[in-house]
């Protein structure tokens, strides 16, 4: 019985139809024939990831302000978010 529907299963996978359907190969093929299809795929991914990149920029931004406002509550000053980064990077150099 075993014996007999693994036979029935090889037959499947070696018919015409299941090979062209399912065979990676066959279907590798079928998509480097249609380039505009796979640079639509290409595109989609990049967009996906410019919207990423975006988001995480003005997340970052809104942060730095947040941080900035908090710093300028507390000490009375105003501060911006170039102070920031340079007061990072002046306490980040050796002090000789």
């Amino acid at each position: 019985m075993v014996k007999q529907a693994f036979l029935v299963r090889m037959q499947v996978i070696n018919s015409k139809v299941y090979q062209r359907r399912f065979n990676p190969h066959e279907v590798m093929k079928k998509m480097s024939k249609s380039w505009s299809l796979r640079r639509d795929v290409w595109k989609g991914i990049l967009r996906r990831m410019q919207r990423m990149i975006m988001r995480l920029m003005m997340l970052t931004t809104l942060i730095n302000k947040r941080f900035c406002h908090q710093i300028s509550q507390q000490t009375g000053q105003k501060f911006k978010v170039n102070d920031l980064l340079s007061n990072s990077i002046n306490n980040q150099s050796p002090k000789s």
